[in-house]
């Protein structure tokens, strides 16, 4: 007997889906914009992202794919958005829009920092929480640090280049 592989192939009743597919469905399509030359204002009709991403539009597969396509493009201040496109597909924002939606971004992660500080200081200090000392202490030192981070988030950037944070 001998490690030989066998000659003949071997059947399986195996369904191979777009689950399966490596890479992603996404990452190929990034790569298909990028090598298509993706810029300011480039639109894609709906069909061709249904196409190519093999989901529904409707669907959470498809959303979440667009925002995977999103956090590739970014970096280079490219932001694909249905916006005004009333349904028939996607555009490369300009930049003052993509500005916006950074803005926005960026007003959001306050409120929920926020929020995060309030609920790590309400869960230690609500008697009917039923936390041990223990828990208690970690919990308001979350809410500290959640608080020193807001702060320092909302501090004018030259302050955080003056304390070398930025640096």
């Amino acid at each position: 007997m001998t490690n030989q592989p066998e000659k003949e192939p071997i059947e399986a009743n195996v369904e191979i889906t777009t689950d399966d597919a490596y890479p992603a469905l996404w990452v190929r399509l990034v790569d298909e914009m990028i090598e298509g030359g993706i810029t300011f204002g480039t639109k894609y009709a709906i069909a061709h992202l249904v196409d190519r991403l093999a989901c529904q539009a409707e669907s959470i597969a498809f959303g979440i794919a667009i925002s995977n396509i999103n956090d590739e493009l970014i970096e280079s201040g490219l932001y694909l958005s249905a916006r005004e496109q009333h349904g028939e597909g996607y555009i490369v924002l300009m930049a003052d829009g993509a500005e916006d939606i950074a803005r926005s971004r960026v007003r959001r992660s306050f409120r929920e920092m926020a929020r995060a500080c309030k609920l790590f200081g309400g869960i230690a200090r609500n008697p009917d929480a039923q936390i041990t000392e223990e828990t208690k202490q970690r919990l308001l030192k979350c809410e500290e640090k959640s608080a020193i981070r807001l702060a320092l988030m909302r501090a004018p950037i030259t302050s955080a280049r003056k304390a070398n944070l930025l640096e």
